[in-house]
């Protein structure tokens, strides 16, 4: 999911790097520069991250789930969610698949990437447009039942800010 941060963070790294070789007599100045966008980029994904395990608590608070430490491991909390709101058999594109299958999706969007780097990426984007954004539809439908918009759970699985909204201030659980 944060694929677009890490490379924006790597694109600027690369900036720093060649403003450092042509112009060296202002280094000291652009190494104060970028180490405060990468104190701020840092920052950014702390919190991102903090509020995403907030988030996904209060989830696993909605469905009953016992082991609510398993909010703060990334992987693990997307296929415990998947296991959670999908029923069994899932519906993928036609087909009729055991749940138990379904909720390894993730590990598609390696492979994709593996595979074909730029490709990948897009194949990974549908994915998670797909399987994440059918898993947080559900999830509204059990937080707010009068609840219908299939696009929102699409856009909050590629901006998940969205998500933490919709969660967050839900005022169930």
């Amino acid at each position: 999911m944060y694929y677009g941060i890490l490379f924006f963070l790597f694109l600027c790294f690369l900036f720093i790097l060649i403003s450092l070789l042509i112009v060296e007599m202002y280094y000291e100045i652009l190494i104060y520069i970028f180490l405060f966008f990468l104190i701020i980029l840092i920052s950014f994904l702390i919190a991102a991250y903090i509020l995403n395990t907030i988030s996904y608590t209060k989830i696993f608070k909605t469905y009953n789930y016992k082991n609510l430490g398993y909010a703060w491991v990334p992987i693990l909390r997307v296929h415990i969610l998947g296991l959670l709101t999908f029923d069994d058999p899932v519906t993928v594109f036609s087909f009729s698949i055991k749940k138990e299958y379904v909720v390894w999706w993730w590990v598609l969007i390696f492979f994709a990437i593996l595979i074909h780097p730029i490709i990948g990426c897009i194949i990974s984007l549908f994915l998670i447009a797909k399987f994440l954004g059918k898993i947080y539809n559900i999830v509204f439908k059990k937080l707010d039942p009068s609840y219908d918009k299939v696009a929102l759970g699409i856009k909050s699985a590629l901006i998940p800010m969205i998500m933490w909204v919709k969660v967050l201030s839900n005022k169930t659980s």
